[in-house]
């Protein structure tokens, strides 16, 4: 997910968690789904979004009619990204008359068309049933122990996802898939994203390199690397990018992430426009486009070699496919301030 609509998200959730208790509840019963709930936007406000998902999920199974925690979860599942999920949960509080922010729902469109969405929720829950009945027919199993908490995640689970994985790994301590898993589940997560360096570093040490496995690759290359750059390491994130471009060529996520950190390195040491320059185009004509945020980064090495009237008109593109974002207007006047002054007309 793209890290702007994260960060639109996680402002968002403050406007959702506002929202006043619904009827006055037996006070037992108001002290158990509050106590989650609270608990929820606490871990939430921390950025530790698999946990509280797991708090909002608790506080809305005790009180399926407290509406703030349905309605956190809709925003918690887009976080965790699990569109599917989010959706079920925006088509319950419709049933409830309950109306979400337009600016929400039209960012999870254009991630995941809500007809996709119903498609894949049923796929995700017979996926769960047949791992499921795989790991109680074959407790021993580290393999279906690790798939049965994939398939937990993706039904919006995490804490028993996260139990199963680890079950895994006391059978198995090299067992990719839950290595996978657990990475990606604290990789997204700053407070956590430290803990999931050696669960990613496993995975790609242990995973078979097949076909059926080179998109997980390339998204884990991707995510360690995007840790990396979280955290001020520019040549291991560097290192990872070309790494996984040795094993996906024609990545173009990881294209662009490498030519942004070629022409912007804090490092001078690290920057190399050409490379920059040749990766931006790459990712961009296999993107055909149609990325915004792909034509920012080209617009960027543009710049970086000096080529100041394309680095304007590419980003004018951008702009043109995201008028609304707040980073591209200020990239494009600084491209055209870079522009030398033309002499004047005798």
């Amino acid at each position: 997910m793209r890290l702007c609509l994260r960060f639109a998200l996680f402002l968002m959730i403050g406007d959702l968690a506002t929202c006043a208790l619904s009827a006055p509840r037996a006070p037992q019963e108001a002290t158990d789904y509050a106590s989650h709930f609270n608990h929820g936007q606490e871990l939430f406000k921390q950025m530790r979004f698999h946990e509280a998902t797991a708090e909002f999920r608790e506080a809305a199974q005790i009180n399926p009619q407290y509406l703030p925690a349905q309605q956190a979860l809709v925003v918690a599942y887009v976080m965790t990204e699990n569109l599917a999920l989010a959706w079920k949960q925006v088509r319950l509080l419709h049933q409830s008359n309950v109306d979400l922010p337009d600016q929400l729902l039209q960012e999870m469109l254009k991630i995941l068309p809500e007809a996709e969405a119903a498609k894949q929720l049923e796929d995700i829950e017979r996926k769960l049933a047949v791992a499921q009945q795989a790991a109680v027919e074959h407790v021993d199993s580290p393999a279906l122990q690790a798939a049965l908490g994939t398939a937990l995640s993706k039904a919006g689970d995490y804490r028993a996802a996260q139990e199963a994985a680890e079950r895994a790994l006391q059978l198995d301590p090299v067992q990719p898939e839950a290595h996978l898993l657990l990475g990606n589940m604290l990789s997204g997560e700053p407070p956590n994203s430290e803990q999931a360096i050696p669960h990613l570093k496993m995975y790609l040490q242990n995973v078979p390199r097949t076909t059926d496995t080179a998109k997980e690759l390339a998204q884990t290359y991707s995510r360690l690397a995007s840790i990396y750059t979280r955290t001020g390491r520019e040549a291991q994130s560097l290192a990872t990018l070309e790494e996984g471009l040795k094993t996906a060529p024609e990545n173009d996520v990881m294209l662009n992430n490498a030519a942004w950190a070629y022409a912007t390195a804090q490092d001078a040491s690290l920057r190399n426009p050409p490379k920059a320059l040749d990766y931006a185009r790459k990712a961009v004509v296999l993107s055909k486009g149609e990325k915004a945020n792909f034509l920012d980064t080209l617009a960027e090495a543009l710049y970086a070699n000096s080529l100041f009237d394309e680095a304007v008109t590419t980003e004018k593109k951008a702009l043109a496919l995201e008028p609304r974002s707040p980073f591209f207007p200020n990239q494009l006047k600084k491209f055209q301030a870079a522009r030398p002054a033309k002499a004047p007309t005798p």
